[in-house]
């Protein structure tokens, strides 16, 4: 039997005298519960779509949160490089200021290798000119300093003071033998720091 059937059953036993008003209250009532129903289904359907949205909210919160807090230790991260970066130009800013002051008072003069080869090749050759000159364990050293040109690496023949002294290079000449023929064949040690 079904629900409305059973209802109206027991809404006739127990009826007043007067009898069809009591059915149409009871009619009524039905009505009333059924459309109360369909509202509650709509409610529940409702507060379901609502809670899958509340889920994915916190689930999009979660993942913010997640991405604010590596944003955060990105920046702090950033922040630190950007000081030591900071600090590191005004050191190379100092450094560069410090090194063309020295440069206006006394400026070096840059010798492309094939200079500094015939620097050398003039002063032997002088040596050669020289009649009377015997070599006996002569050791010659130069201090220089490196620098480019251009594209070419150069050596740098500073004059005394003009550079900081920890920069320098020395070149050790030794030249030993009893004619500066024998004196030629020195050997010639290789750049130190």
């Amino acid at each position: 039997m079904s629900t409305r059937k059973a209802v109206k059953k027991a809404a006739t036993r127990a009826a007043s005298p007067t009898g069809p008003m009591s059915e149409d209250i009871l009619q009524q009532l039905i009505a009333e519960n059924r459309r109360l129903g369909e509202e509650l289904q709509e409610v529940q359907r409702l507060a379901a779509a609502l809670e899958k949205t509340n889920a994915q909210s916190i689930a999009v919160r979660d993942k913010a949160v997640t991405e604010l807090e590596s944003v955060k230790s990105t920046a702090s991260e950033l922040k630190s490089q950007v000081a030591e970066l900071t600090a590191s130009n005004r050191r190379m800013t100092a450094e560069v200021t410090r090194l063309s002051r020295q440069v206006e008072k006394t400026p070096l003069n840059p010798l492309s290798p094939e200079e500094a080869a015939g620097l050398f090749e003039k002063f032997i050759g002088g040596m050669k000119l020289a009649r009377n000159l015997e070599l006996r364990d002569v050791n010659l050293t130069l201090k220089v300093a490196t620098g480019k040109l251009g594209n070419q690496a150069v050596l740098l023949l500073p004059e005394p003071g003009a550079v900081d002294p920890a920069t320098l290079h020395e070149i050790r000449v030794n030249l030993r033998g009893a004619s500066f023929a024998e004196a030629l064949a020195a050997d010639i040690t290789p750049p130190t720091r």
